[in-house]
């Protein structure tokens, strides 16, 4: 609030007249919100009141801001004075004060001061007036009434009230107008409180750590400060208005009360080597640092003609001391070597798990869990039932000889899972019966599938024909041409004492395979018993046709 300008003073009159001078214009008002920031200086001018005169024009009042210096003319916020009201000393009616204006103010919202009043000649008349300060600022000096006689003006009232305009009787003497009221400047700030902590491991070296009271849009720098073996990580809590919330270095912008932490973690230090005869490729050889917690990836290579041994040293955290790839959890200064030895890869057991769909079974090493040594080669056989064929090998067969093979070979590099799959591939019954995993020709001529001899031909044929490839493709081919001739014999009965007869080879060499000592080459064995098995059929059916 700029301050009142004062009124005016009056002097003595003619006979029979009073003359009162006008009163002075209120201050105006102005306001703004400034950004200041720390260490900044303003000057803060707070308006003087206009002084009266006796018996002449009151004085302008002066103006109250805020500025850089002293200088009305640099104000960042100013609030403009009320002018003095004129003085009665030729009669007449003196004009009042103007009030302070718009346009000598500065500010985001500005208001004008009041007018004050005019001066009067005559009898029985009145001082002017003094005029309000603006936007409810104090109030003028009231005039002066033919019942005050001759007086001097009365004051303004705070803030900014112009002063009122003196009266003189006539004959009276000289008076003095009412001087204006000083005008007014109210700072107000708005501010929030940054409440700054750490986790273990560091600290908040700029501004500190505590609470602290900000102006509203101060900029705040923040430096976090690991401890030995630590490291920063970032702030959190209130930081949409942090720079950069993983820098130890930036800044807050303080728009609100805020809660800000800096975070900070525990590294360790990780020493790797090797002995002779290899070396580790992950995370290398040397000295490693790692956030607490942290799982780092190990790898030991072992050189040609040496083989890896195991992790020795801190190795409490390796998830494996005897795998050459493995891991680590980072809880604490270690240092660990991978040793090598002179020799191949050291041996380990897998598990061969191994089963069958309906219509078979792996006969060769069986079916079941199997604990083997790694890098062995294990032979796979699989035997159809009767109606069935083999499909393939299913699983874990990435390091199968050939999966569409009933007999194989699966190399052992780690523990896994293998099946057989079988597909129906037709049902032949023979004298009212299904011969299931037996022989065709065999079950038409004994008439049973429990005849001792077909028991001694089945178990033949899983011990010697389906333990070699071509012994597996010999009775594929019986399976698929020895049904249409099984029934042939069913259909005539007379045949069965020929095969039967014709069945002792067969039946013989099977058994001495069975009990005894063959020839290392058991593909001719099997085939000769094979040939017998369809000569004998072959031989009824001809004979059977000739009756």
């Amino acid at each position: 609030m700029g301050g009142g300008g004062a009124g005016g003073g009056s002097t003595n009159a003619g006979a029979g007249n009073a003359r009162g001078g006008a009163g002075g214009g209120g201050g105006a008002y102005a306001i703004s919100n400034l950004t200041v920031v720390p260490g900044q200086t303003l000057q803060v001018i707070i308006g003087a009141g206009g002084t009266g005169v006796s018996g002449g024009n009151g004085n302008n009042g002066t103006p109250s801001f805020v500025g850089p210096d002293a200088n009305p003319n640099n104000a960042l916020v100013r609030a403009a004075a009320g002018s003095g009201g004129a003085g009665n000393t030729g009669g007449g009616s003196p004009a009042g004060g103007a009030g302070g204006t718009v346009a000598a103010s500065v500010g985001q919202m500005r208001v004008a001061g009041g007018n004050g009043q005019n001066g009067a000649t005559g009898s029985g008349i009145s001082s002017g007036a003094g005029g309000n300060g603006a936007y409810g600022g104090g109030s003028g000096g009231a005039a002066r009434t033919s019942a005050d006689g001759t007086a001097d003006g009365n004051p303004g009232n705070v803030a900014g009230g112009g002063g009122g305009g003196a009266r003189t009787q006539a004959s009276g003497g000289a008076r003095t107008g009412g001087g204006g009221a000083g005008g007014k400047v109210v700072i107000t700030w708005v501010t929030y409180d940054l409440n700054i902590s750490s986790t273990a491991g560091g600290s908040v070296t700029t501004p500190g750590e505590g609470s602290f009271t900000c102006g509203n849009g101060t900029i705040v720098d923040l430096v976090a400060s690991p401890d030995a073996n630590h490291r920063f990580v970032n702030w959190t809590g209130s930081v949409g208005t942090v720079g950069n919330v993983t820098a130890a270095v930036t800044n807050v912008t303080m728009n609100g009360d805020y809660f800000i932490t800096a975070n900070f973690v525990r590294h360790w230090h990780l020493t790797v080597s090797s002995t002779a005869g290899g070396s580790v490729t992950t995370p290398g050889i040397g000295s490693f640092t790692y956030d607490n917690g942290t799982a780092v990836d190990l790898v030991a290579v072992a050189d040609e003609g040496h083989r890896f041994v195991g992790w020795a040293g801190d190795v409490s955290t390796i998830a494996d001391v005897y795998a050459a790839e493995t891991t680590i959890i980072m809880s604490g200064d270690y240092s660990i070597t991978a040793e090598f030895e002179i020799g191949g890869p050291i041996q380990y057991q897998c598990n061969l798990v191994i089963s069958s769909t309906a219509g078979g079974s792996v006969i060769e090493p069986g079916e079941g869990i199997f604990t083997i040594d790694n890098g062995t080669v294990v032979y796979l056989t699989a035997a159809p039932d009767i109606g069935y064929q083999f499909e393939r090998w299913t699983g874990d067969v990435g390091t199968v000889a050939d999966i569409e093979s009933m007999a194989t070979t699966i190399t052992m590099d780690d523990s896994c899972s293998i099946g057989a799959k079988f597909t129906a591939v037709g049902w032949y019954s023979i004298g009212g019966y299904i011969p299931v995993g037996g022989c065709f020709i065999a079950t038409a001529a004994y008439g049973t599938p429990m005849a001792k001899e077909i028991q001694v031909l089945r178990e033949f044929r899983d011990k010697y024909l389906l333990t070699n490839p071509v012994g597996s493709s010999l009775v594929d081919f019986y399976y698929r041409v020895s049904p249409p001739v099984a029934e042939f014999i069913t259909d005539h009965p007379s045949l069965k004492p020929i095969v039967r007869a014709a069945l002792l080879p067969a039946v013989a060499v099977s058994t001495l395979a069975v009990n005894a000592t063959v020839p290392d080459n058991a593909v001719m064995v099997s085939l000769l018993v094979l040939v017998s098995v369809v000569a004998a059929a072959t031989l009824a059916r001809r004979r059977e046709s000739r009756i």
